[in-house]
């Protein structure tokens, strides 16, 4: 390894958040950021889990392109959430 940490981007940007709030507010604010943030993305994973299960389980033609399609809409609206942030704030 090249001695950066293979640690999962979602932890540290929960992490970031963690760090402005505690400098904004302490550290009950930023407990309390970091267990929203993790929540949040607990559910969204799981609603999509069990979407694109469903999905797979209907194994037609007809279900395999919707499961594309619902991968290429998740991709893309990451991506646009992403730029958004990143325009809008300036970071």
């Amino acid at each position: 390894m090249n001695g950066r940490s293979r640690q999962n981007p979602a932890y540290r940007l929960a992490s970031h958040f963690a760090l402005a709030a505690t400098g904004a507010s302490g550290w009950w604010l930023a407990a309390a950021a970091g267990l929203a943030f993790a929540l949040g993305m607990m559910a969204t994973d799981a609603a999509n889990g069990l979407w694109v299960n469903r999905l797979i389980v209907r194994a037609g033609d007809k279900a395999r392109g919707a499961a594309r399609s619902l991968a290429a809409a998740i991709g893309v609206v990451s991506l646009g959430v992403a730029a958004l942030a990143r325009f809008s704030h300036g970071l």
